[in-house]
């Protein structure tokens, strides 16, 4: 269910990539072309590794594409995924989830998080990379109540929002030492520059 390619964007690059732990994984991203020129980008996580997550991402993935019809900004439709997956959830599994919605007429982002974070977003201007949290829990452990609101930015000629789940972050080099969240974020101020 991973897109086959990149959307086309006129002033932007998009790029994903994905390599599961198992045969099957709990991670997923996406991003669905919407009217006016718009695109949403979703990546997600579901606890755990297997059959199970898998197809509570496929659930959360089919959620998304659905509710994003409705025109709503990406706090609500998250918040309107939160409902439909707590349905789904058994109990102690949960999905974290990024949504962001660029809208490049006006060359605006607004990102949202449900429990997946750090994001990252790397700032050309100042040359500095910025981590956020995320705005509410992660889908599945509670839903129908009103969340944060997402942020919304301004894209510049060299920003990057970058996000990744927590495979990344679990990388090791061959000493055995985790990549971690700190290095990541250099790593992408590094490669930015």
């Amino acid at each position: 269910l991973l897109p086959k390619s990149a959307p086309k964007v006129a002033g932007y690059e998009i790029a994903g990539w994905s390599e599961p732990a198992d045969q099957t994984g709990g991670d997923y991203y996406d991003w669905m072309e919407l009217p006016g020129g718009r695109l949403m980008v979703t990546i997600a996580d579901a606890a755990g590794h297997g059959i199970g997550p898998a197809l509570l991402v496929t659930a959360c993935r089919a959620y998304f594409r659905a509710v994003a019809m409705r025109d709503d900004p990406v706090e609500k439709i998250t918040q309107q995924v939160d409902e439909l997956i707590g349905r789904d959830c058994p109990e102690g599994r949960f999905i974290t989830a990024a949504v962001a919605l660029l809208e490049p007429g006006e060359n605006r982002l607004s990102v949202y998080s449900a429990g997946h974070g750090p994001i990252y977003f790397y700032c050309a201007k100042g040359g500095t990379v910025e981590e956020w949290d995320a705005d509410q829990p992660p889908l599945g452990v509670r839903f129908g109540e009103e969340g944060s609101r997402a942020r919304v930015i301004g894209m510049e000629a060299g920003d990057a929002l970058v996000l990744v789940t927590d495979g990344f972050f679990e990388c090791a080099n061959a000493g055995g030492e985790l990549l971690g969240t700190g290095r990541l974020g250099e790593a992408i101020d590094r490669k930015s520059v």
